[in-house]
């Protein structure tokens, strides 16, 4: 019921996005002003948000866990990001984008919600400390996949690499990763200021998303077999050989249920907003969401079931 919940939410958010599109309201120059303020400001603050809602900070055990299960988590996905695009015999010149929807998954405004109802407040750290790998990996990696700079020499590339490791994603995961350890006092205003930007991202990347759907076909959607298969590669494979490789070593079901989560969720709409800043296919980018977040209502439970959760 909750992750049909969120489903519905995401769907609705796309759907208005859509139909302004269509009448005219929503124009892609407001689409990549709307990325820009997502990117730069809202989404590191959703990631502040995150940490700031924990009650407790995590123990030295809990934290020595939790590192070596994102690091396992985006490991399998960057792998996984590097040989999927090959399989599944994408041009070159769109490897990029499918590298990205494949590495990053919408754990944000699905993950949280499902971590809070399924496990109760006190996972919600655990979730932080893999938003916060989200976040350095999106902003370096991610950005990376998507320049055209990172390419065009030794020194595009130096320059390049100084953006990508210094920017305002990578330094907002350094303070949330010393905020989850430390839960040093925060000042009242701050943290209303911070879970008030922190909310933009999931309804307005829902409409960006939304808009960009106008150019395209939406029957494209189920016909497009790479699209389907990297759907079904994403949603079911990766993840259920990743959590029944690595749950023996749990040492409970928490652990468990929050990698499956950060697994199993679709394609993130932060790929649609890094598109557009890089001037990337965002429509392709657009398309894997879409896909990913219908099929992720019968796929999410599916993984679930078989990995005994």
């Amino acid at each position: 019921m909750v992750l049909l919940q969120q489903m519905i939410a995401l769907l609705i958010f796309m759907i208005t996005g859509y139909a302004m599109r269509r009448k005219g309201v929503f124009s892609p120059q407001t689409s990549r002003d709307i990325s820009w303020l997502i990117v730069n400001v809202a989404n590191p603050c959703l990631l502040l948000s995150g940490v700031f809602a924990s009650e407790k900070p995590l123990t030295g055990a809990d934290m020595r866990i939790t590192l070596l299960l994102c690091l396992y988590v985006y490991s399998i996905l960057i792998a996984a990001s590097l040989a999927l695009p090959v399989l599944l015999r994408v041009p070159k010149e769109e490897r990029g984008v499918w590298r990205v929807m494949t590495a990053f998954s919408n754990i944000g405004f699905m993950g949280f919600p499902l971590l809070q109802v399924l496990f109760g407040p006190e996972s919600l750290v655990y979730g932080s400390i893999f938003t916060i790998f989200f976040t350095l990996l999106v902003y370096t990696y991610g950005s990376g996949c998507l320049r055209k700079d990172v390419q065009k020499g030794p020194g595009a590339f130096k320059s390049a690499a100084r953006t990508l490791l210094l920017n305002v994603g990578t330094i907002s995961g350094i303070l949330a990763l010393i905020f989850a350890f430390r839960k040093p006092p925060v000042p009242l205003f701050v943290t209303s200021v911070v879970d008030r930007l922190g909310a933009v991202p999931t309804s307005l990347s829902m409409l960006v998303i939304g808009a960009s759907l106008t150019e395209i076909r939406l029957h494209e959607l189920f016909t497009d077999v790479r699209l389907l298969l990297f759907a079904a590669a994403k949603l079911i494979v990766i993840p259920l050989v990743s959590l029944l490789a690595i749950r023996p070593l749990l040492p409970d079901q928490l652990f468990l249920g929050v990698s499956m989560i950060m697994l199993s969720t679709p394609t993130a709409s932060m790929v649609v907003m890094l598109a557009h800043q890089h001037d990337a296919d965002y429509v392709l980018a657009s398309r894997g969401v879409a896909l990913t977040t219908i099929l992720s209502v019968a796929t999410m439970p599916l993984v679930s079931f078989l990995i005994g959760l």
